[in-house]
């Protein structure tokens, strides 16, 4: 995103070139930006549900191999950033 704000072309400042694979377009910023945005958050949340799924088969197997340990499992989550944010609303410019 701060790319964007820095490498404007001086004949169109709303356009800006983008690499698809091995395609070139040439966006506008608005779209492009909306465009990073949602690909951002779709890759925020497979990437947490791949952690929470790791988490779930790491608990699963040290389950198998000490039938013991259930006790010691909580199943806790990490806060999100909009959690993390409610707990330190004077922080918010983070």
């Amino acid at each position: 995103m701060s790319r964007l704000q820095r490498h404007k072309m001086p004949d169109e400042p709303n356009k800006h070139w983008v690499q698809v694979g091995s395609l070139w377009l040439k966006m506008e910023e608005n779209k492009l930006e909306a465009n990073l945005k949602e690909k951002q958050e779709q890759l925020s949340r497979k990437i947490d549900s791949l952690r929470n799924k790791v988490r779930d088969e790491a608990i699963k197997l040290e389950e198998l191999q000490d039938p013991d340990t259930i006790a010691k499992h909580f199943n806790l989550k990490s806060l999100s950033k909009d959690e993390l944010q409610s707990f330190y609303p004077s922080r918010n410019a983070f």
